[in-house]
């Protein structure tokens, strides 16, 4: 039997209970009705993607809630992924397997070799474009908690930023990720990746000097679509985040968490080819 379709509901869970009606966009609606041809009393399930969700039936106006709204524990450590924007969909489709794999949040990231350089207008698109894929990868994935998308930045900003997470900088011949986040107690992690052709030599130096580390993904080179990916699957495994499953559908239990955050040992500086 097939999962009833799991969706984002904008208007939030809070404070709902059984019985109560939960509006829906025109857009869900229609596509609830007139694409998946679904009837009056067909089983949904929602969430509002801030870790609530609840089982549901189709009604005229919405969804009538048939069950609690479950509350999900935030997984810790916190995952973020500074994908560099790439030439094509290549960032989005970063975006969209992050984002089923239960990234925290996105930043999308100009860097040097980035292939064209956005305007504000653009900037906004871009925004309002990844939003939307990962708005498509929590239903799809049946998640509860929706990946905040920030504004693009510069490389400067990306490697001043966040100075008390564990900071990443994916970089082909450096030390293997495993080695790099073992034993770690982040209370949140960042993962940089760059676009095709790597971080420029002068941008790797100032991940560097920012203290950065270094991880390479495994002896091959991955496409910057796949690198971020990876890196975010092998830290949500080595932290602890993948110890217990997310509610889905409003059938759940909590998510695990660590204890954190923990001082740290001194790591070597950012080495390598990129």
């Amino acid at each position: 039997m097939s999962l009833a379709p799991h969706l984002l509901v904008a208007g939030g869970l809070e404070g709902a209970g059984e019985g109560d009606v939960v509006p829906m966009a025109d857009a869900a609606r229609h596509h609830l009705h007139r694409v998946l041809r679904l009837a009056e009393g067909a089983r949904l399930s929602l969430t509002d993607g801030s870790g609530r969700s609840g089982d549901a039936v189709l009604v005229e106006v919405g969804a009538r809630l048939v069950g609690p709204v479950v509350v999900a524990t935030p997984l810790t450590p916190r995952l973020v992924l500074a994908q560099a924007l790439s030439k094509g969909r290549r960032a989005e489709d970063a975006v969209r397997a992050a984002c089923e794999l239960g990234v925290d949040r996105l930043v999308p990231v100009v860097a040097a070799r980035t292939q064209g350089r956005p305007d504000e207008r653009a900037e906004a698109a871009i925004v309002v474009r990844w939003e939307s894929v990962a708005v498509a990868a929590l239903e799809q994935s049946r998640g509860v908690w929706r990946a905040e998308v920030t504004r693009p930045v510069g490389v400067d900003v990306l490697v001043a930023g966040t100075p008390d997470a564990l900071r990443l900088v994916a970089a082909p011949g450096a030390p293997a990720l495993p080695s790099v986040v073992g034993g770690a107690r982040p209370v949140e992690v960042v993962v940089a990746v760059g676009p095709e052709g790597g971080w420029a030599p002068d941008e790797l130096a100032a991940f560097s000097a920012a203290g950065w580390r270094a991880v390479g993904l495994g002896p091959s080179v991955l496409r910057t679509e796949h690198a971020g990916p990876v890196a975010v699957a092998v830290v949500a495994a080595l932290l602890g985040r993948w110890g217990s499953e997310r509610p889905a559908g409003g059938a759940g239990a909590p998510g695990a968490t660590l204890p954190g955050p923990s001082v740290e040992e001194p790591r070597p500086p950012v080495s390598g080819p990129l």
